[in-house]
């Protein structure tokens, strides 16, 4: 089955109660499975299985239906383990079951493979991205966008069109101009030089690194790619590398890891909720002081390490 034949399912409201959903696109599938449970009307619980005991513990919960569950449950396993030959899976009648896997040796029965999107679909994706934010894009930065990310994962498209809405929070319409600046600030925007900084505690140098970057960006952007690497580093704090690997693209591990265990897990969620913070403050605060209250909070931050 393919994603196309998943998404006729889904306009019939056919939906099957189990899945396995194939590839490394982990942005498409988690659409799908939101997809799915809005359609069933249920709630999604994602959980990581890292061995065929926890492979076959989810799959006895998805065939349980407790007394006074009334709603069923999508369980969406991220599996970091390969299936286990001649595997038989009962498919649940209440609950629904998608096994996540980034490579499938065979294809069994209810299998979706995800492939990257042709050109003409992550435009549309562009296009509605920039609608919804009550934008328009011009044709150009379009294509231009769609060229960069046409064969490659659909995750990375997402980000970088975050980054464009906030690069271009105070335009109407976004022009080729915008994306061609964007796309090459995420090339060679490096966030861990900055991560580096707080690890050592180099109080002058996070001050003139933030304010190198904050020369070339928004305020706004800054936030969301530094929340994004902070988010990671203490994804690695609980996950696996498996996992992280899969569920957050984080193909090298061990750098992340280790600055979990340099910069402490309370640490780092107290950095998270002051980004949080500082976030929200954007949206009601003028650029002018941004660069000022974001090194003032990040500085009051390092000082309680």
């Amino acid at each position: 089955m393919n994603q196309k034949q998943l998404k006729a399912q889904l306009k019939s409201k056919k939906v099957e109660n189990f899945y396995i959903f194939c590839g490394d696109d982990y942005f498409i599938k988690d659409l799908y499975a939101k997809r799915i449970a809005k359609t069933k009307g249920a709630q999604i619980r994602k959980v990581v299985i890292t061995d065929e005991a926890e492979l076959r513990q989810i799959m006895a919960k998805a065939l349980s239906k407790p007394l006074f569950q009334a709603k069923p449950l999508l369980l969406y396993g991220v599996v970091s383990t390969d299936l286990p030959k001649n595997l038989s899976i009962t498919p649940p009648t209440h609950n629904i079951l998608i096994l996540d896997l980034e490579r499938c040796k065979e294809e069994k029965e209810n299998t979706v493979i995800f492939k990257p999107p042709k050109a003409s679909e992550i435009a549309s994706f562009i296009k509605n991205a920039a609608s919804r934010n009550n934008k328009t894009i011009t044709d150009e930065a379009v294509r231009l966008l769609s060229r960069s990310f046409e064969g490659k994962n659909t995750s990375y498209l997402k980000n970088t069109v975050d980054e464009l809405l906030l690069l271009t929070y105070n335009k109407k319409q976004i022009e080729k101009e915008d994306a061609e600046k964007c796309l090459t600030l995420t090339a060679n925007f490096d966030i861990k030089d900055i991560i580096d900084m707080v690890k050592t505690k180099d109080f002058v140098g996070i001050v003139e690194k933030i304010g190198q970057i904050l020369s070339q960006i928004p305020p706004s952007l800054f936030v969301h790619i530094f929340s994004g690497e902070i988010t990671k580093i203490i994804a690695s704090c609980y996950c696996s590398q498996d996992c992280l690997r899969q569920t957050f693209k984080v193909f090298y591990p061990t750098p992340y890891t280790q600055l979990c265990k340099d910069i402490g897990e309370n640490a780092l969620k107290r950095l998270i909720k002051a980004l949080y913070e500082i976030d929200k403050t954007l949206k009601s605060s003028s650029d002018e002081f941004s660069e000022t209250m974001i090194k003032a909070r990040l500085l009051l931050w390092m000082q309680g390490l």
